[in-house]
């Protein structure tokens, strides 16, 4: 093909290609500018039906004006395959820009404007785009957002060829590895999925995904399979961005959880709705957005001056130590430090999570307890679940110098459980083990690897001479469960996180966990506009009354207590009840991120 004339265009190399075809630069001869020349796949033009589709598909999009949208100049056929003549671009695809790792907030807001504005300029042509993905989204050297390939989806996925075309996406280029989540699949809308009908809200969907993409350098569903993404759009809740990116605000996460709705009656109904919200916050007009504000942003999103000012000296020389932690990677630590990796769920079935979630988070929690250790928070750890990155550059992201991590095998009712040492100077395996048990003993087992692992750093745990209670395997499952759920942002998950809370509670009702994971449960709610405030907190306070009844030295509950008393007014309560939770836990990670919480 390079050298070959097509029409009046000379093609002098090739440029890429996908599912969508292959991309040739060239020069037209007649007016002697550089053009990009895209011949569409061989399915494309099987029946004459399908050739006249492509050719009222071409001229609809050939008719769009707008600075964010690719031009297209011509359309044609060559030896019986079409093709059309776009402008040629300068600089780089989205997909080569995200690159796995999040952009800048401001960045994916400009970004984001301009190809929503481009957008409603389309669907105001009557056109949907149908395929809007990073890789069909292009910034060129001037920062500025170009939108590729409008209307060629449809043309492509005819109904003749719809099957065939998406086992080519995920079986060709866009799928590198296995478990990769990638391809024109991974960013359908659930009507899309479902085969129905579409409209522009499908569109919304699809950006949402993009931005959502942009923000944090992940897919808000993965899977390595067709199955496994229809079932991720179909099913499951993205987690929150701001969990993955804790640079996101809230009424970034907010817009993104509209724009991800499976419903399109409760998305955005129209791109001109989600353009306007991604301006008025890139503006800082954040009280113009269209949520409600209870909604975008935690009821208890400032404490008072006051009752802040009472945090950081109830907090004291235990929050320095916290921050201290916590301090970025330009201080080397004097002390160990220690990163737990997310588990991997290496079941048949890939039912597990919960417990591979549950382990790590417990591991680092028993951990956080070591003053010895400097523990790597959650958040941090977490952002790299179902990434495939090298240990020694997780460390040196983190700056740990030794990393945790491990993976679940479920067979019938047993559990293999496998954790690993690992020092990341030379990525050496300091110390494995395995732990074969009933699947009922499995949320037993963290107890014995953080031993190990504290063995093997010289240091010792606190209390480790203690008789730890007790507790119904089946109860604590149960809460891992909620746990999980409570920190996902839609009412049916905080819904169905309460119910396994209550019936862990009625197998144990003196597991302080799960009425701690109540508490959360109520305040959340109020947090995201879904029951009011006063409820909630009354809610909140009987069920940390009962953490704290069940276990008076739950740090946690102490923490969310002092701060729901700061923001009542009651100092004195505040204060007491904060310096409780800080002299009970004042290397526990977990105290100041709950805290935090409540803060952001």
């Amino acid at each position: 093909m390079i050298g070959s004339t097509v029409g009046r265009y000379r093609i002098l190399a090739r440029l890429g290609g996908g599912g969508m075809g292959v991309v040739y630069e060239a020069e037209d001869a007649e007016l002697g500018r550089r053009v990009a020349v895209k011949f569409l796949p061989q399915d494309s033009a099987r029946s004459a039906d399908a050739l006249e589709r492509f050719r009222r598909e071409a001229r609809a999009a050939s008719t769009l004006s707008h600075p964010n949208i690719c031009v297209v100049y011509d359309v044609g056929t060559h030896e019986g395959q079409p093709f059309l003549v776009m402008e040629r671009l300068s600089g780089t695809s989205l997909k080569a820009a995200i690159a796995g790792q999040a952009l800048p907030v401001e960045r994916v807001l400009a970004l984001g404007e301009q190809i929503a504005d481009a957008l409603v300029a389309a669907h105001g042509a009557g056109i949907v785009h149908r395929d809007l993905k990073p890789a069909n989204l292009w910034v060129t050297d001037r920062g500025e957002a170009k939108v590729l390939d409008f209307g060629l989806a449809k043309v492509v996925a005819h109904p003749d060829t719809a099957h065939a075309t998406e086992a080519r996406t995920l079986s060709g280029e866009l799928l590198t590895a296995a478990g990769s989540a990638m391809g024109t699949v991974a960013y359908m809308s659930p009507e899309q999925a479902r085969g129905a009908a579409v409209d522009a809200r499908s569109d919304i969907f699809s950006l949402g995904i993009v931005l959502y993409e942009m923000a944090t350098g992940r897919l808000p569903f993965e899977g390595g399979s067709a199955a496994e993404f229809f079932a991720g759009i179909l099913k499951s809740e993205p987690a929150p961005a701001s969990g993955i990116n804790p640079a996101v605000p809230p009424e970034l996460e907010w817009i993104l959880a509209k724009a991800l709705q499976k419903d399109p009656s409760l998305r955005y109904q129209h791109m001109a709705e989600l353009r306007a919200d991604l301006r008025r916050l890139r503006a800082g007009h954040t009280e113009q957005l269209s949520a409600p504000r209870s909604e975008r942003r935690p009821a208890r999103s400032r404490l008072r001056p006051v009752a802040a000012a009472l945090l950081a000296l109830a907090v004291g020389a235990g929050g320095f130590a916290l921050w201290q932690r916590m301090s970025p990677s330009s201080r080397r630590p004097t002390t160990p430090s220690v990163v737990v990796l997310p588990f991997l769920d290496l079941s048949a079935e890939k039912d597990q999570a919960f417990l591979a979630d549950g382990l790590a988070e417990e591991l680092m929690g028993v951990l956080a307890r070591v003053p010895e250790l400097r523990v790597i928070a959650r958040t941090s750890a977490f952002s790299f679940k179902g990434q495939q990155v090298d240990v020694k550059a997780i460390a040196e992201k983190l700056d740990v110098s030794w990393v945790v991590e491990g993976s679940v095998r479920r067979s019938g009712d047993r559990v293999r459980i496998s954790a690993q040492l690992v020092r990341s100077a030379d990525a050496s395996q300091q110390w494995s083990e395995s732990y074969d048990r009933p699947l009922e003993d499995a949320l037993q087992v963290q107890d014995e690897i953080a031993e190990a692992v504290a063995r093997q750093l010289k240091v010792s745990l606190l209390g480790s001479g203690s008789t730890p209670r007790q507790v119904d395997p089946r109860a604590h499952a149960l809460f891992v469960q909620a746990r999980q759920l409570n920190r996902m942002a839609p009412k049916e998950s905080l819904d169905q996180a309460l119910e396994l809370v209550d019936r862990a509670l009625t197998i144990d009702p003196l597991y302080a966990p799960a009425w701690d994971q109540r508490a959360y449960n109520f305040l959340a709610r109020a947090n995201r506009g879904l029951m009011g405030e006063e409820e909630a907190t009354r809610l909140a306070r009987e069920a940390i009354d009962r953490t704290l009844a069940a276990d008076p030295d739950f740090a946690p509950a102490h923490a969310r207590r002092g701060v729901i008393a700061a923001e009542d007014g009651d100092l004195e309560t505040a204060a007491r009840h904060l310096r409780r939770a800080v002299e009970l836990d004042p290397s526990n990670l977990i105290v100041l991120a709950e805290s935090t919480t409540l803060l952001a």
